[in-house]
């Protein structure tokens, strides 16, 4: 059957749709997970979270997190270090550490610095610097423009010019 009087547009969209009707004449469930792009067991999970009301996206966090691998005799000398040297990092406690035999490199006691500040247990090094109030700047009365408008009225007003007078004494 061929409908006269509608844009070309609608019409083939209509036949396109027929065509993508199952056996009963309902749109197939494929050809929906094909429009979409994803499988049909997604489009299934998808409609299931829907009635249950959480649409929102899941969290892609794994749910078994590594745990962390260091004993506490580091932690200690890491925490001893660095109250003893609070500015230094951990590429100089790192150092430290070494000396004393553990076995924990940069990276690790970058990782015990970061546990230990999040519990408390030692301050971050920007809480400890103190940020000086900045100088006030001087008055420069060499240096003052002229206000906006004013012309110089003698020379010397714009451009001033420091002159050296050189004597020469015998020998030199």
């Amino acid at each position: 059957m061929q409908v006269v009087g509608l844009p070309r547009q609608i019409t083939q969209g209509a036949r396109l749709r027929t065509l993508e009707a199952g056996p009963r004449g309902r749109p197939e469930r494929r050809s929906a997970a094909a429009a979409v792009g994803v499988p049909l067991s997604t489009l299934y999970r998808w409609r299931k979270r829907a009635e249950r009301g959480r649409l929102e996206p899941l969290s892609r966090r794994p749910r078994r997190v590594r745990r962390a691998q260091w004993s506490p005799a580091p932690v200690a000398a890491v925490r001893e270090a660095r109250n003893d040297y609070p500015m230094w990092g951990k590429a100089k406690i790192a150092v430290l550490i070494q000396r004393q035999g553990f076995d924990a490199s940069e990276s690790t006691v970058g990782r015990i610095l970061k546990t230990l500040v999040e519990k408390g247990h030692v301050f971050p090094v920007p809480a400890l610097r103190r940020n000086a109030p900045r100088a006030a700047r001087r008055k420069r009365p060499w240096a003052t423009r002229l206000p906006k408008g004013r012309k110089p009225s003698r020379p010397g007003e714009i451009v001033q010019l420091d002159t050296l007078s050189i004597t020469r004494t015998a020998g030199r």
